[in-house]
Parts: structure tokens; C-alpha cells; sequence
């Protein structure tokens, strides 16, 4: 029940609602992947980056198709849509480098170049920070091993 009503609240732009929801989810079922995802996404579109980064290098370590070159062949759409929106409303509350970090994790669902693209520009902005390099140490490693 909790997956169906997190699930509608995503989709219907409530990010907020669905947090709650996803998390009960993730309580029963920790790897359910696809409940990650829209966590993810619903902690970034309420600004809550700290908060997605521990569930995003989780999933970036477990889930296969985020290390293809396309990452998802399948996508919707919806995840570059979301990109869009929420990308902009990051220069109000992120500074430089959590903007980039944020937008890499975003495209990350639907563009792996793009994303490393901005964890680069994320590591650029604050070579210090440990999470970004983490996550392009994470991707290095998996380019490494052979398909």
C-alpha cells in the first residue's frame, strides 16, 4: 500500500508526501530499487542533498543499468523532465559544487556522460568533497569491469 500511494504522490509532482511513503517501503524492502530511485529524486526536489548522496551511492553500487553508457535505455522521460525542473531551483538553495553533485545525480537516472560530467564539475568546485569523489571513484570502478 505504502509503494502504490508513494508511488502516486511522485508522479503527481507531491515530493514532500512521498517521502514518508518511500521510506516505510524501504523499511520492508531495503533494495527495492525503483523506491530508491523516486527517494532519491524526492529528497533532491525538496532540497534535502545530504539526505539523497547515502541512498544514491547505495543504489550507484547495487543497481547494474546506473553504469551502462546510457544508464536507462528505457527511461520515460519523466527523469528528464524532473532534470529540468528541478536543476534550476538548485542555484537557490546549493552552492556551486552541490548544484553540480545534485544535477549528476539527477542525469545519473538517464545519462551516465552528462552525469559524470557534472560530478566532475562538482569535484572541480570542491576537490575536498568526500561523497563526490566517492561517487566517481564508483564509477571509475565499474567502468573498469569488463560486461
Amino acid at each position: 500500500m505504502d509503494r502504490m500511494l508513494g508511488n502516486q504522490k511522485f508522479l503527481a509532482g507531491n515530493f514532500e508526501g512521498a517521502i514518508p511513503l518511500l521510506e516505510k517501503v524501504l523499511i520492508k524492502h531495503p533494495d527495492d530499487a525503483h523506491s530508491i530511485r523516486k527517494l532519491v529524486i524526492c529528497y533532491l526536489a525538496t532540497g534535502q542533498l545530504y539526505r539523497a548522496i547515502p541512498q544514491f551511492i547505495s543504489l550507484l553500487q547495487s543497481d547494474q543499468t546506473l553504469t551502462t553508457q546510457f544508464c536507462e535505455e528505457d527511461s520515460t522521460g519523466l527523469e528528464r523532465e524532473i532534470f529540468s525542473t528541478l536543476t534550476s531551483s538548485f542555484k537557490v538553495g546549493f552552492n556551486p559544487a552541490e548544484q553540480n553533485l545534485a544535477a549528476g545525480i539527477l542525469a545519473m537516472f538517464f545519462d551516465c556522460q552528462l552525469a559524470q560530467s557534472f560530478f566532475k564539475r562538482a569535484r572541480k568546485s570542491d576537490p575536498d568533497d568526500e561523497n563526490t569523489q566517492k561517487i566517481l571513484d564508483i564509477l571509475q570502478f565499474k567502468k573498469s569491469i569488463p560486461e
